[in-house]
């Protein structure tokens, strides 16, 4: 079948041959099976033929040779040669343990290959062979037995025989094959496993392992029922799809949190199984929920993600077919169904919705939108032709309560997941096996220390990379310092982690790495590469191929012709390929023509019920598990093409499904590109067991791995990937931080926000600016709203206008080619939205607009970044992802990065808030820049001094040095002053503040924010938590070199710091330097008393002082960020931290962390207090050995005495059951003697019974006859009773038939006489009445034809004028059009000209100017002189100027040209042409020869005969050989004379003899005439035209392009009046014909109305009337015929009763003599039965008399030997008592002969080693005693620690409750205080915390009665007042010197802003020993008084 691989594969043709031969064997092979299995029903199914094979055992050499294959061969051999028989019989109950483990060995291979399809099946036949799991039985309980325990000397071989019981039995128990019986025998072994008394098989890692596995399956454990518990299968049910239909609100689908570290392998797969499955799942419920509540379903129709009115068809031809499907859904059922041609087409939107369907995507059916029955199908390959028809070929994998699927109208919709990755995924994690999961210690335990690959362990000293000579070329290799570090580790470890930002070069350093590793270590080829995308796996390769080209591509997605010939279909090598696959691949196609031919009966015979219903679900699995085998047989294939290849490269998509190739090829190292952006768990499928090294590569802070919904539903979700969980984790990463791509600028965009340390290379300093632009980076902000259409669907129609501006000022304007600039948007409608604005201008249309995910990893110069969302909500969506910031600002903008942006971006954004300022919304933009690259910013004024504005109260002096403080400032820590110079934007600012209330007025760009920040800075904070910059030095003002904060504290009140030293107040410093800043802290005298910062932390600390809690000092970007926010989680954090609550949950963690050690340590103790206890009792064992070895040696005696007699027990033993065999057979022997003389009268009296037996049926037989001729009379008379009244019913149904049409008659003539006079007068009115109608009826149509024919004559005359209207129109619109074409051209050609003044090659177009310029950096240099020669006509002069127009036309055909050398410059430049001229016209390329001289033509050269002639060749100057000699090759130039005299022509060419020689025509230029010589004369005309390239002066040029546009203007002018008086005739004719034509039509519709009714008139059928005479008459017939019928019928009816009489009299005779007959049956049955009973016996004794005498016979022969054995045993019995007595008197014992001599052993072991040991007394009591005191020490010790541990833990409870009670009270306060503030307007508030999830909810309810708890339905002022109340309350739980609020009205109206400025001046009042300052813009009003102080601020100049 074709699409095993693919139509395109050229490999089919090995599979097709041979076809013939073999099917023919198998049908001769299925022939002889049938042959021997005769009576018995067969399958085709290949697998399952052993239920019909007769059994034929294999013999153990046979089996033996079969495990020496290689597995894949022994898999094949056995499908192919021996399966049949494999299965069947081949171990039995008494086969020997050889070759049960051989057998065993040969089908744990089997198993381990996994293939599907195949896998099932294997393991269905193990389970059923139930003899060899008994075997495993049998084996377990010995192998756990003392007993038996000599019987396993080699242990290697007991471990291989428990591993392979192990994996046959948990796969078959797995994989739910195994009956019940199998699992009681599973159950066996584990019980005895779990009692096991053999303490060396107890030991051994693979018993404990295989004991725990077994214990995981049958006990219960708490852990495991709470253990996430995976469905077996990721499709989903029918019950679950019910279930997210039924629930309200949230799913209960909740998504999977995958956790760092995992309890064990078994808990990882099912978490990762689990995940995978809802991450599938979660947008499908979504999309079932929408579909069945019809929401939004007339756009989901349209977008082509449902799908109504669909069918599923069965295809009748798929068995004989070569490529086709089983099934397949006609889309346009519908359609089909509503109209006759069934030749429907799909429209151009529906093909190109089902173009987007993959392969392997899963696509859902149901009848209708309340789901009560479910199909699941994957779509499979389907051809162009069919979807163009509406078909797609699908496989049904699931079904639920839908019986016949065929003829049903279906609802179809696909699942917003790509499906095939995810299910292949799954499948591999459910039959992953624990025992060997690769790299488990990393990926599951999360082990961090890493060890060297395996493959390096076993290559020979030194190692494959410490060898000199790699170690040399590892320091010539072009990789800077980190790619250095992170190469050398990547190669010595087996697990790595290579992180790499943007521009690093991660790419490079993989390819090296795969150099590298096949020029070292070529045996570990092939190596597996996989990317996330198919782009970057083509790009990947194609750089890849330049060291290596031994690489196999898999999949289908690529877009680069060059990398086809990696494309493992190219490959045909097929000699490697195991011939066996080509007759299994036919055994499979056998197979599934059977299954459809059954499939295709079931159908046709389906009644609806559930029997025929599970039939066809059967018959259908079997069908899916051989299609399985097809692809596994294609998998096979594809091993045996790339099993050479040294790379195979794959996205994770075809990973998936490649797992099993993987094990094949047993691939040791794999390699990830993009890493990051790969879940997890498709990462696994990658790994095998064979797995011995793993580099992933890629950076976690750009894209990550996400699920692409499709349109219409939510965004996509994203997750972890595996790369970044191991990072998070701990594991070791290398860091590539050396970046090559960007400008330096962009790179610090990036650094520190993103990624710590970014360095750039000194190449990025010397890219070239952008031409025509100021800057090389903007920031544009704009306030136009963004556009939504659906869920997550968003365009921005202002930024694709602007978008299209800048492009076209980059492109037109500045010259940039097309592939330079790249736009990109997050958003898809967006980037549609620009495609479609940039497809209407031509020249724009080529540049390339994409979405940003879809460009990561890919580079542009220039780059327009549109970030669409604007909108009142702040809401930017997932634009505020770090990462996505990250990939939009890194995309090698070597140039110019433009991006437009709006203004929610600066606010919600923590990056781009970062980047640029806010601006005022009616501001103009500055055209100046910044140091070095900047940005686009606004421009403010500002003097260069500020002044400041205080009340009446305030002082406008400085304070001087030395003065007290006023006795406001009684409290420590308070703000007295601050000085600012040359920080942010002030020069010089001072501000005295306030003891309690200070506002700081000004409006936006005074600098207010300012203080902010010099505040945090100047108390030891840092630059990034002020959210200004992110260094120090970047808040010196610009153009300054340093900058100076001073901070005025007040030193006075309770706790002063260090009063004596530094007096009332004290004044701290911070000098900032470009380099460093540096502290003072001075006295009040302004001395300097310290210059550490830690003197400025313990004077901080001190005071209470904390400029990084949010509620002390909120900042501007703090401020906006969390009146925007208000989520639960951030106030919980807030929270935490203004209550310094978090300080006390830090400590009690690590308070707990620490305590965990203790218990380790402990641990630790106990383990060595243990190990010293065993040295002591070791020691004592010792001591107790001395004491006792008399002892031994008396045990010893009387274990030996105890032996004997045990021996002479078992002797007494076998006697005893000798003597009960003896009696067995004696008595057995007289049964026999009896029978065999008894035969002779037995078969007597049998003989005489059987006589008497058939004398009594012979009497019985005669009596039946008779009785039988009686009952065949009377069911003879009753036959004939039964047809006599069949015929007597019948007549009377005929008589009563022909009765009811006399009546009928009778009563019809009957009304006809009563109503004849009236009905006659009615008929006669009616003919009268239709005859005057009908005459006025055909006078109206003759006069309505008369008048449509006329209006038909006018309409004609007007069609004819209107034709030839038409035809003027349209040649005059054509002659306009073509006027304004030519018109743009020239238009076009000037503007050429006009940009490129300057350049002489202008005339020739721009794109020559391109190539020319390609043209000299390709030849540059050595090969200059190669360069190819054009355009020709910039060589060439001609310096007369009146010949100029001419020698141009002449060499109008070339002078566009290019001359080139040779071919291969000749392709070049055909590329290079096509490239530039693209859907243009290409110049034409000459190839000529390049010489480096003119050719000497004078031998050829025409010669001038007057003075008024000259040559052509003369007129022209050629400085270039090339040209010169190319124009003397095509143009014969040395030929052509020029003359302006026409007589001189003509009496040079008219006649022979004037003709001079070499003249090939001569040229009057001034006549326009050419002249040919004779004897060929002739004269044509020649058209001149002026010269447009040649000597053309540019400026000359346009004027004549001008001139040339005015008369082309003035031609339209002119044409335009008769173009609109033409049309307008023309509009009038179409409107006078379109009225005619109504007239027409109304008069027809009349003329059919009245048509019509002369028809009916004319077809009226009129009654007739007969005389009434003749009713008379035939009424009395009538009469008369119905009475003689009454009479016949009353005649029939008696004689039917008559015979209805007869009729039961002969039944009742019938039954009587039926009953006789019965009782003869029955008495001749029971005589029959005597009679064969008697036989039998007779046979019976007849057969077994010879078989009684040959037993008799061995049964005498039995009694002898017995009794000869008895005497024998009773002198061995006698001769063993004799020895015993010897040795001793006898002993009881129940001990067995096995145990006792272990025992013997065990004491002549002891006293052998007592012996040998010599020991002392005395040295093993001091020893011992030693260890006792050593011992109690450490018991006190730990006994101790134990104590203190108990106390720590108690004091940590106790620590723990307090700070839960400390908590409740906090938030009970701010709670009370919250609704405090709330209520002084009417509000209600709640704070809800949940210390669980660690999050505070606010509920807020407004008295405007909008109640809510969302915080972001708040107005802005509801939300401002709303967060100034919870500050209030956040502010009552703490104490604080000062308090200073950055912009918290900033959303607030004028209404709000004045009520919340009263609440916080209240909040002063009534809390006098604070100092506050707010700042607040310019236009708030507050009144100065003696508490308030206001500080106004000017715009500083910048």
């Amino acid at each position: 079948m074709v699409e095993l691989f693919g139509e395109d594969y050229d490999c089919w043709e090995w599979f097709q041959a041979d076809k013939e031969k073999i099917l023919r064997s198998l049908t001769r092979k299925n022939a002889n099976e049938r042959h021997q299995v005769q009576g018995q029903r067969r399958h085709c199914n290949y697998w399952n033929r052993a239920r019909a094979v007769v059994p034929s055992k294999i013999p153990t050499d046979g089996l033996q040779e079969i495990l020496n294959l290689q597995p894949l061969g022994m898999f094949l051999y056995l499908a192919t040669e021996i399966e049949p028989n494999f299965f069947i019989d081949q171990i039995g109950a008494n086969d020997n343990i050889d070759r049960v483990l051989i057998y065993t060995r040969i089908l744990v291979t089997l198993c381990e290959l996994e293939l599907p399809g195949f896998h099932n099946d294997m393991l269905s036949k193990f389970a059923a062979c139930t003899p060899l799991i008994e075997h495993y039985e049998e084996l377990v309980r010995k192998l756990c037995t003392k007993s038996y325990r000599t019987m396993w000397t080699d242990m290697n071989r007991v471990d291989s025989i428990i591993s392979n019981m192990q994996t046959l039995l948990l796969q078959a128990q797995r994989a739910d094959v195994l009956d019940e019986n199998g699992m009681d025998i599973l159950f066996k072994i584990w019980t005895n496993l779990k009692n096991n008394n053999n303490p060396i098989i107890e030991e051994r890692p693979i018993c404990q392992e295989f004991l725990e596995r077994l214990h995981g399956l049958f006990a219960v454990d708490l852990d495991t029922l709470s253990a996430p518990n995976p469905a077996a299968e990721i499709y989903p049910s029918l019950e679950e799809l019910k279930q997210w239909l039924n629930e309200n609100g949230e799913t209960s689908i909740h998504a999977a949190k995958l956790t760092m570290s995992f309890t064990n392998t078994t808990h990882y797969i099912n978490s990762q199984r689990l995940f995978l499955r809802q991450q599938f799942l979660i947008p499908l419920r979504e999309l079932v929920r929408r579909i069945h509540s019809k929401r939004n379903l007339q756009n989901l129709m349209p977008l082509q993600i449902a799908f109504e009115g669909v069918q599923i068809k069965l295809n009748n031809n798929f068995s004989n077919a070569h490529n086709s499907k089983l099934l397949f859904v006609d889309i346009l059922a519908m359609q089909r169904k509503n109209t006759s041609n069934q030749d429907v087409q799909c429209e151009k939107s529906l093909e190109e919705a089902l173009l987007r369907l993959k392969n392997g995507t899963l696509l859902c059916f149901t009848t209708s939108y309340d789901f009560n029955n479910l199909i699941l199908a994957i779509m499979v390959n389907t051809d162009a032709k069919q979807l163009r028809q509406g078909y797609i070929s699908i496989a049904i994998v699931r079904q639920f309560d839908i019986g016949n699927i065929y003829g049903k109208f279906l609802i179809m919709f696909e699942t917003p997941v790509y499906f095939e990755p995810y299910q292949k995924a799954y499948r591999y994690l459910t039959n992953s096996n624990v025992i060997n999961f690769p790299m488990s210690d990393y990926i599951v335990h999360g082990l961090t220390r890493t060890k060297s690959p395996a493959y390096l362990n076993h290559t020979q000293p030194p190692k494959v990379y410490e060898s000199q000579k790699f170690i040399n070329k590892l320091r010539k290799m072009p990789l800077n310092l980190s790619q250095h570090d992170a190469f050398q580790r990547a190669l010595n470890t087996n697990f790595n982690l290579i992180q790499g930002p943007p521009g690093t070069g991660k790419t490079h350093m993989c390819l090296q790495l795969i150099k590298t590793i096949l020029e070292h270590a070529k045996f570990c080829a092939p190596i597996v590469v996989v990317t996330y995308t198919n782009d970057t796996l083509d790009k990947f390769l194609m750089k890849l191929s330049s060291f290596t080209s031994s690489i196999v591509r898999f999949g289908s997605q690529s877009r680069l012709p060059e990398i086809a010939k990696f494309n493992y279909r190219a490959d045909t090598n097929t000699h490697m390929i195991n011939p066996r696959l080509k007759r299994l691949y036919w055994m499979v196609n056998l197979e599934i023509k059977e299954h459809f031919q059954r499939l295709q009966t079931l159908y046709s015979d389906f009644n609806d019920t559930d029997k025929a219903y599970s039939d066809i679900l059967a018959t259908q699995r079997l069908i899916w598990n051989a299609q399985e085998k097809l692809e596994c047989i294609r998998m096979i294939f594809q091993h045996y093409l790339i099993i050479k290849k040294n790379v195979l490269a794959m996205t994770t998509t075809c990973a998936a499904r490649m797992n099993f190739v993987f094990r094949f090829l047993k691939t040791r190292i794999v390699i990830f590109e993009e890493a990051a952006e790969i879940l997890e768990a498709h990462i696994l499928p990658c790994l095998t067991p064979y797995t011995e090294q793993v580099i992933m590569i890629g950076d976690h802070m750009q894209l990550k791995p996400y699920i692409s919904y499709i349109r219409g539903l939510k965004s996509s979700t994203q997750s972890h990937s595996l790369f970044e969980r191991l990072i998070r984790s701990n594991f070791q990463v290398n860091v590539l931080n050396i970046q090559y791509r960007m400008r330096n600028t962009f790179a610090e965009l990036l650094c520190p926000v993103i990624y710590e340390k970014l360095i750039s290379h000194d190449s990025v300093y010397n890219f070239p600016s952008v031409r025509n632009m100021g800057l090389n980076l903007y920031f544009l902000q704009h306030q136009e709203p963004e556009t939504h259409i659906l869920d997550g669907f968003l365009y921005n129609e202002y930024e694709t206008k602007k978008v299209a501006e800048i492009v076209h000022h980059l492109v037109e304007v500045s010259g940039y080619r097309h592939k330079d600039v790249v736009v990109l948007s997050p958003y898809t409608l967006q980037v549609e939205s620009i495609k479609k604005k940039l497809s209407k201008k031509p020249n724009l249309k080529e540049v390339f607009v994409t979405t940003v995910d879809s460009f990561q990893g890919l580079e542009a110069d220039i780059i327009v970044l549109s970030l669409v969302r604007s909108n009142t909500n702040a809401n930017i969506g997932f634009l505020n992802e770090q990462n996505r910031i990250c990939v939009a600002m890194s995309h090698k903008p070597k140039m110019r990065r433009s991006r437009t942006r709006n203004k929610n971006l600066s606010t919600e954004s923590d990056s781009d808030s970062s980047i640029s300022p806010p601006k005022k919304k009616k501001s103009k933009r500055s055209s100046g820049t910044n140091e070095g690259d900047g940005m686009l910013v606004e421009a403010s004024t500002s003097r260069a001094v500020r002044k400041r504005t205080t009340n009446a109260n305030s002082s406008c002096e400085e304070p001087s040095y030395g003065l007290a403080p006023p006795n406001a400032f009684a409290s420590c820590g308070k703000i007295i002053s601050i000085r600012l110079k040359n920080f942010m934007c002030h020069s010089h600012l001072y501000i005295e503040f306030g003891p309690n209330i200070n506002f700081l007025v000004g409006s936006n760009g005074s600098g207010k924010s300012a203080v902010i920040a010099a505040l945090a800075l100047g108390l030891a904070g840092s630059a990034r938590n002020t959210s200004r910059a992110s260094s120090i030095q970047k808040l010196i003002k610009n153009g300054e070199t340093n900058a100076s904060i001073e901070l005025t504290l007040s030193n006075v009140g309770h706790r002063p710091f260090k009063p004596d030293i530094y007096g009332p107040h004290i004044t701290v410093v911070r000098q900032i330097r470009q380099s460093s800043s540096t502290y003072e802290i001075k006295d009040s005298h302004h001395r300097t008393v310290s210059r550490k910062l830690d003197e400025i932390r313990r004077m901080i600390l001190y005071f209470g002082i904390s400029v990084e809690n949010p509620i002390f000092v909120l900042n501007q970007e703090a401020s906006r960020e969390f009146l925007k926010d208000l989520e639960p989680a951030s106030n919980y954090k807030l929270f935490m931290k203004a209550t310094q609550l978090d300080l006390c949950a830090n400590s009690l963690t690590q308070c707990h962390e620490r305590r965990e050690h203790i218990n380790y340590d402990v641990q630790l103790l106990k383990m060595k207090l243990q190990k010293l206890k065993s040295l002591c009792h070791e020691e004592e064992e010792k001591l107790a050995i001395i004491k006792n070895e008399e002892a031994l040696k008396i045990k010893l005696k009387e274990a030996t005495t105890m032996l004997a007699w045990v021996k002479v027990s078992h002797i007494q033993d076998d006697l005893t059951k000798i003597e009960q065999t003896l009696k067995i057979i004696e008595k057995k022997n007289a049964d026999l003697s009896q029978k065999t003389t008894q035969k002779t009268s037995t078969q007597e009296s049998i003989a005489h019974a059987l006589q008497e037996l058939e004398q009594t049926k012979q009497r019985i037989m005669e009596k039946y006859q008779a009785q039988e001729n009686a009952l065949r009379a009377a069911k003879r008379i009753a036959q004939d009773c039964l047809l006599k009244a069949s015929s007597f019913k019948a007549s009377i149904k005929n008589v009563e038939k022909r009765l009811r049409e006399e009546q009928t008659n009778f009563e019809g003539c009957q009304k006809h006489m009563n109503n004849y006079h009236a009905d006659y007068s009615e008929v006669k009115r009616l003919r009268e009445e239709n005859a005057a109608t009908l005459a006025t009826l055909k006078e109206k149509v003759a006069q309505r034809n008369e008048l449509i024919a006329r209006l038909r004559d006018e309409q004609s005359e007007l069609r004819n004028r209107l034709t030839a209207a038409r035809e003027n129109l349209e040649s005059t619109k054509n002659e306009i059009t073509k006027l304004h074409k030519m018109e743009q051209s020239l238009q076009w050609e000037m503007e050429s000209l006009l940009r490129n003044k300057s350049n002489k090659m202008s005339v020739y177009g721009e794109h020559a100017m391109e190539v020319a310029n390609a043209l000299r950096a390709q030849y540059s240099g050595s090969n200059a002189s190669q360069m190819p020669r054009g355009p020709i006509g910039m060589y060439i002069t001609v310096p007369n100027p009146k010949y100029r127009d001419l020698i141009e036309n002449q060499l109008s055909h070339c002078l566009r040209s290019y001359i080139v050398s040779s071919d291969k410059d000749r392709m070049s430049l055909r590329a290079l042409l096509q490239k530039s001229y693209a859907g243009g016209n290409i110049p034409t390329i000459v190839t000529s020869p390049f010489t480096n001289r003119v050719y000497n033509v004078s031998k050829y050269k025409v010669q001038c005969r007057s003075s008024n002639t000259t040559v052509l060749m003369d007129e022209i100057r050629c400085e270039d050989p090339v040209v010169m000699n190319y124009l003397i090759d095509t143009l014969r130039i040395e030929t052509v004379l020029l003359t302006d005299s026409k007589e001189t022509a003509e009496s040079l060419t008219s006649t022979v003899e004037n003709v001079p020689p070499n003249l090939t025509r001569i040229l009057v230029p001034s006549l326009g005439l050419e002249y040919c010589p004779s004897p060929n004369y002739a004269m044509y005309s020649i058209q001149i035209s002026p010269a447009r390239f040649i000597q053309v002066n540019v400026d000359d040029r346009i004027r004549q392009l001008k001139t040339e546009q005015n008369s082309l203007q003035e031609r339209v002018a002119n044409l335009q009046p008769h173009y609109a008086k033409a049309k307008l005739k023309l509009e009038t004719d179409t409107r006078e014909i379109s009225a005619k034509s109504d007239m027409i039509k109304a008069h027809h519709t009349e003329n059919t109305t009245a048509m019509k009714q002369i028809m009916d008139i004319e077809n009226f059928e009129y009654r007739e009337f007969p005389a009434f005479d003749v009713l008379e008459t035939h009424l009395t017939t009538s009469r008369e015929k119905i009475e003689k019928l009454k009479e016949e019928r009353n005649i029939l009816e008696n004689q039917l009763q008559e015979i209805a009489e007869r009729n039961d009299q002969a039944n009742e005779e019938t039954k009587k003599e039926q009953g006789i007959l019965d009782s003869l049956n029955k008495k001749i049955s029971e005589i029959d039965a005597k009679s064969q009973e008697l036989q039998s016996r007779a046979r019976d004794l007849d057969r077994h008399f010879e078989e009684n005498q040959r037993r008799l016979k061995q049964t005498d022969e039995l009694l002898k030997t017995t009794k000869k054995d008895k005497k024998d045993k009773e002198a061995e019995l006698e001769a063993a008592r004799q020895e015993a007595q010897k040795v001793g008197e006898f002993i009881e014992t129940n001990k067995s002969e096995e145990n006792i001599r272990d025992q013997i052993s065990r004491y002549k072991a002891k006293i052998k080693h007592f012996e040998s040991m010599k020991l002392n007394s005395e040295e093993v009591e001091q020893k011992l005693s030693k260890l006792r005191d050593l011992l109690k020490t450490e018991s006190d010790i730990l006994n101790n620690i134990l104590c203190v541990v108990e106390k720590l833990r108690i004091e940590y409870h106790s620590r723990a409750q307090r700070f839960q009670r400390s908590r409740h009270h906090f938030f009970t306060m701010v709670e009370f205080h919250f609704k405090q503030a709330l209520i002084c307007r009417q509000f209600e508030g709640y704070l809800e915390p949940n210390h669980k999830d660690k999050t505070l909810k606010i509920s807020v309810y407004p008295p405007s009665g909008n109640k809510t708890s969302n915080m972001r339905s708040l107005s802005g002022g509801e939300r401002s007042f709303t967060t100034v109340s919870l500050l209030k309350g956040l502010w009552s739980t703490s104490s604080h010197p000062f308090y200073f609020l950055d912009e918290y009205d900033v959303f607030t109206d004028e209404v709000n802003r004045t009520f919340i400025t009263k609440l916080l001046i209240q909040e002063g009042i009534d809390f006098p020993n604070r100092q506050y300052c707010f700042l607040t813009p310019q236009d708030t009003k507050v009144d100065a008084n003696h508490l308030i102080t206001v500080h106004k601020l000017e715009r500083p100049d910048r």
